[in-house]
């Protein structure tokens, strides 16, 4: 039989082709290939040999979902195409299973060798991305191929989990059926469901209903629904991880049951005991529940008894971020708790919390996770710490001895570029600043960088130049650490005395870069960008001190370092919107769990993300047809009312623009919306900067362009996109009229355009593309940062 099947396959396509070494995310740890190409039928043969057979066919229905034009067909053993061997059938996925696998594929057949069936699923979602098929072809033809490799594949880390936020905004079961999809294919194994917060209860509760009933708008999760849910992620090698936010973000609870919240005494002297309004503004609130209440801590045990029979997984999730102690320490009935227990502040009030609700949980065979802000001396050992806060505090969680995960700097609400996340490393805790000892001269300067909410983000930029000449440099942010950034100076004009100074750094901010004029060792003209845009930054000299060492993680605590989740807060994101904001993106995070570090290196990220972004569509994700509906009922809204509706090139034109605009990039936009006073649950999420990809294909290749052009020479397709600009100008021109931003936009196309074809120096093109990348609105002509980077290092020469 193996022959024959060499022979059907040798028929219909060149056993000889060559192919190049696939491209796969995430990454395998092992993948040797030989360059062949091998044919596979459209009708394959499979033979599963193990225990438990039946358990293995939601992963093969995946391949099959994934793969339309396969037929998988049960076949005996030695006729098989595709042969599976799995050892140990899992029911429920659990945090410390093997999830390992072996993939050969040759001319005979497509052998996979896993321990447990959580590995076979990763190794049929592996064989998914490498399987090719000519959509052209007949139904009769064979043609889907496959390369020749061998694969050897575990993850790096245990956890690798999505956040996704259902409390704010509520995401239809058939959206998250969908995510979890997606989720199997980038290998990720925890969905944490955050499913409690101010603005909403999303989950029936039998034993307090009024939750559901009063502070749901209508919009929960019946326990049958989510019991379904649990069965789909588990079939699919996903944990489902419930999130109970305690005991801040509360205003929800206190809709229903204000009996336990800690209200200060003044309110309820003034007003008495009232349920609170519903809560549509985003923000953090002052609503705590009373911790020294029975009836708190009955309510507690109850849910999380319910919780505990709708969700097998053995952690659950406490919040514990965000917490305010203002009503806490204005209520008399909490100043006593405090007296009794000696208890300082309101932090080591929630320590006191933290502990007894471990307790509580452990009673209930459950263990606690928690917010950085949980972290605490007193806090178990056996918590399990979240940082948002960044590596700082994800190190000081493993250092006093708590296993942690990552999310600062994987939160996919905020739009930043792929490569940010991809090099956002959880071990990057174990590698501290190095000490320099051969410096020529150092500096330092204190900063104060204005955010569009008009708050401040203050820190300290070191600047260090060595013996031999070279700058090296470090970015810290007030209570949230110290980084290493890049630094490079050269004279604002040839021969002049004055420098220009640029820093770039990866923080918890996104990808940062102040630049600054200095002269006799005083700065000018600073300005600071966050990704695709630019903030005020006021720099002062300081006088200098050295970064204070920080030891190394001893192998023990590296242990402890878990891995880490993606976020996907939902204030700007609705269901409509929701695959956009997650995809591809949510691939290179994956990659960043599961891939050895330094598997793949940076440069090639931007065609992986293409290639992946097909995958991505092909398997059913909607990032592509969201982004272009909501771009097409944006114009129908804002545009067809100049001349009726849009014309065929009109609208094409408009595709072609939107292709070269990104949102702003960090929290600009939420800020921005915070400053209007339009940063709340009633702002309609239908704005021209919400239909935008977040890295189109065009883009990509704009930026790569710009990336591989010689110094002070323009790309080699800068004459296309030009013309392309030119075409999308006499398109959209007209009708922009009725749309100030788009007017902006186009307006800043054509500055562009003009900066790039000007015969100016490098150092005034920089100047000038700077202008544009001031934010006006919540959307910018985004190859402006590219083309900065181009003229930086023309002036460099």
């Amino acid at each position: 039989m193996r022959s024959k099947f060499l022979l059907l396959g040798c028929l219909a396509i060149s056993c000889a082709a060559r192919a190049e070494l696939p491209v796969l995310m995430p990454q395998p740890a092992q993948l040797q290939g030989t360059g062949t190409l091998v044919p596979i039928p459209k009708s394959l043969g499979v033979a599963v040999e193990g225990p438990d057979v039946s358990r293995h066919s939601a992963a093969l229905q995946l391949l099959a979902q994934f793969q339309p034009q396969l037929q998988l067909r049960q076949v005996a053993p030695a006729q098989a195409q595709l042969q599976i061997r799995v050892r140990q059938a899992i029911d429920l996925p659990g945090p410390d299973d093997d999830e390992s696998y072996q993939l050969d594929i040759n001319q005979a057949r497509i052998s996979l060798n896993a321990n447990t069936s959580t590995g076979v699923l990763y190794g049929l979602m592996t064989l998914s991305q490498l399987i090719r098929c000519d959509h052209s072809a007949t139904a009769n033809t064979s043609s889907c191929t496959v390369p020749a490799v061998t694969i050897k594949d575990q993850p790096r880390f245990r956890w690798r989990g999505l956040l996704l936020d259902s409390a704010r905004r509520f995401i239809p079961l058939a959206d998250i059926r969908r995510t979890l999809d997606g989720m199997a294919a980038a290998k990720l194994n925890v969905l944490h469901w955050h499913l409690t917060d101010d603005q909403g209860w999303r989950i029936e509760s039998k034993a307090y209903p009024k939750l559901h009933q009063l502070a749901s708008q209508g919009q929960f999760y019946t326990q049958a629904e989510v019991q379904e849910l649990v069965v789909y992620a588990a079939a699919r090698g996903i944990r489902v991880v419930p999130e109970l936010d305690l005991p801040g973000h509360a205003s929800a609870i206190g809709m229903a049951y204000p009996e336990l919240l800690a209200w200060p005494d003044a309110v309820l002297d003034q007003q008495g005991l009232m349920p609170l309004p519903a809560e549509r503004s985003f923000g953090v609130f002052a609503p705590v529940l009373d911790i020294s209440s029975a009836a708190t801590w009955q309510f507690i045990q109850a849910l999380v008894a319910e919780w505990r029979q709708l969700f097998p997984d053995p952690y659950l999730h406490i919040g514990g971020d965000e917490v305010k102690a203002d009503h806490w320490l204005a209520n008399n009935k909490i100043q006593r708790l405090m007296q009794q227990q000696q208890l300082a502040d309101g932090h080591a009030l929630q320590a006191y919390f933290n502990q007894q609700l471990a307790q509580l949980l452990q009673q209930q065979q459950r263990r606690m996770i928690g917010w950085d802000e949980t972290l605490h001396p007193a806090l178990p050992q056996t918590t399990l710490v979240q940082s948002w806060q960044g590596q700082d505090a994800l190190g000081a969680a493993v250092r006093a001895g708590h296993p942690a995960l990552l999310s600062a700097g994987f939160y996919l609400d905020m739009p930043q570029p792929a490569a940010y996340h991809w090099q956002n490393d959880p071990l990057l805790v174990t590698a501290p600043l190095p000490v320099l000892t051969d410096m020529k001269q150092q500096m330092q300067f204190g900063y104060r960088l204005q955010r569009l909410n008009g708050k401040a983000v203050t820190g300290t930029v070191r600047l260090y130049q060595t013996k031999n000449g070279q700058w090296q440099g470090s970015l810290a942010a007030t209570g949230r650490g110290v980084v290493p950034a890049q630094v490079r100076v050269w004279p604002v004009t040839p021969g002049d005395t004055a420098l220009q100074v640029r820093v770039d750094a990866a923080n918890y901010l996104g990808p940062v870069q102040l630049r600054f004029i200095l002269q006799s060792g005083k700065p000018a003209q600073a300005l600071a960008l966050i990704g695709n845009h630019s903030y005020p930054l006021d720099l002062g000299a300081e006088l200098y001190q050295p970064v204070a060492a920080t030891p190394a993680l001893t192998p023990a605590q590296q242990k402890l370092l878990w891995g880490g989740e993606a976020a996907l807060w939902t204030e700007l994101v609705s269901a409509e919107l929701l695959d956009n904001k997650l995809w591809p993106r949510l691939f290179v995070v994956a990659e960043r769990f599961w891939s050895p570090a330094g598997s793949q290196h940076i440069a090639a990220l931007p065609t992986r993300l293409q290639q992946i972004d097909d995958y991505a569509q092909q398997i059913g994700l909607l990032h592509r047809q969201q982004a272009q509906a909501s771009l097409q009922q944006w114009a129908a809204r804002e545009l067809a009312g100049v001349s009726g509706a849009l014309t065929a090139p009109q609208r094409q034109a408009l595709q072609d623009f939107s292709q070269y605009l990104q949102p702003l990039h960090y929290y600009g936009r939420h800020h921005l919306k915070t400053a209007a006073g339009r940063y709340h649950l009633d702002e309609p999420l239908n704005q021209l900067a919400d239909a935008l990809l977040l890295e189109p294909p065009a883009l990509l290749m704009l930026q790569q362009g710009f990336a591989d052009a010689p110094a002070c020479l323009l790309p080699k397709d800068w004459p296309v996109w030009q013309q392309a600009f030119i075409r999308q100008q006499q398109q959209l021109a007209g009708i922009a009229i009725a749309a100030p931003e788009l007017q902006r936009l186009l307006a800043q196309q054509r500055q562009f355009s003009q900066i790039i074809s000007a015969k100016i120096s490098s150092t005034d093109k920089a100047s000038q593309l700077l202008k544009l990348l001031q934010p006006a609105g919540e959307a910018v002509f985004a190859p402006a940062t590219a083309a900065l980077d181009w003229a930086d290092r023309c002036a460099q020469q």
